[in-house]
């Protein structure tokens, strides 16, 4: 995952803030499940790849609304790994 998007997660899971921006602004989209499942499953996909260039240039394709749903993953993912 790019160094700015980590900076950010990282940041946010530390903060211990349980009530977000991020959060909240993705609460307000109206997201279809189907599109934000087959999302997670390309990032997990592309995160397995070796390949930096791959996983770089698939990231910069994306929406920003699918950056934000990786973001706030990647902070909920992490959270959750801190908290077992």
């Amino acid at each position: 995952m790019n160094t700015k998007l980590s900076r950010e997660c990282l940041s946010a899971i530390e903060s211990h803030d349980v009530k977000l921006d991020i959060f909240e602004k993705l609460e307000q989209q109206n997201l279809k499940l189907t599109k934000v499942i087959s999302l997670l499953a390309q990032y997990q996909s592309i995160s397995e790849n070796d390949d930096d260039d791959i996983a770089d240039n698939w990231l910069d394709s994306l929406s920003d609304i699918d950056r934000q749903v990786l973001k706030a993953f990647e902070i909920a993912r992490g959270r959750y790994e801190q908290s077992t």
